[in-house]
């Protein structure tokens, strides 16, 4: 079993998640999670965007694998308007 943290970069906070098992697809313009959910087996797609990450965690409550969107994201720091 699986807990997924998933942070998105124009939204406060994060969403935790649970499943039995996860697939990743790295796309161009994010990454796509499929969730298979433990209690219907259905299947659940989060789609993380870029400049996003999902932290997913096992059974001991460890980060086994940190998922990264792919594409370009651009920050501007120390900017004076």
């Amino acid at each position: 079993m699986f807990a997924i943290r998933v942070h998105q970069p124009d939204e406060q906070g994060h969403d935790v998640l649970e499943c039995m098992s996860y697939r990743v697809r790295h796309e161009p313009d994010g990454s796509t999670l499929m969730l298979l959910e433990k209690s219907q087996g259905a299947e659940q797609t989060i789609i993380v965007k870029p400049g996003g990450m999902a932290y997913v965690m096992g059974d001991s409550g460890k980060t086994v694998e940190v998922v990264r969107a792919r594409g370009k994201v651009a920050t501007l720091r120390g900017a004076v308007s």
